[in-house]
């Protein structure tokens, strides 16, 4: 008898959606990493399917930090978008959210063809916020000798939408 072998692929199990740590900033975009994984989470670096996003406050608008990938941001201020990844993306996506709304707020990401759906840990948007920023042109990539910069602010939503500044006495 003759065996014929086959490779395994692996397939879509679900996301692993990171939020990142503490609070966010009504007034700074908080970037969220999107992987696609398999059920063994491993990284997914074929995976070009699209995703549907949502937060469960329905409030933010989406944009792309890093990926080649295309968007479509819903309706102002509604938290939904879509996103389909391009291959050179390696099944990794880091999209930004921008929501001037205090509130807290899950994100749902879903792949409609492939029935697959999973939620972030909650992230709380805060009228007042600490915002670490890299004042370094290199931004965070290190180079060796040399610490990256960075001026810590306490960032402050006014009353009147939109507008944001550095709190003063800090």
């Amino acid at each position: 008898a003759r065996f014929r072998s086959t490779p395994c692929v692996s397939s879509l199990d679900h996301f692993a959606i990171d939020v990142g740590a503490g609070t966010a900033s009504t007034c700074v975009a908080r970037s969220i990493t999107i992987t696609a994984r398999d059920a063994a989470n491993g990284v997914l670096p074929g995976y070009t399917g699209t995703i549907d996003l949502t937060t469960v406050s329905g409030h933010g608008d989406w944009a792309i930090k890093t990926g080649n990938g295309a968007l479509v941001n819903g309706a102002a201020d509604d938290g939904a978008a879509s996103y389909t990844y391009a291959p050179t993306d390696g099944g990794v996506v880091v999209l930004d959210l921008s929501n001037g709304h205090a509130d807290d707020l899950t994100v749902t990401v879903s792949d409609a063809s492939a029935v697959v759906s999973s939620t972030s840990a909650t992230l709380g948007f805060r009228v007042n916020a600490f915002v670490i920023m890299p004042t370094d042109a290199l931004g965070t990539q290190g180079v060796a000798g040399r610490g990256p910069g960075f001026n810590p602010a306490l960032s402050r939503r006014h009353l009147s939408p939109g507008h944001c500044s550095v709190a003063p006495g800090y």
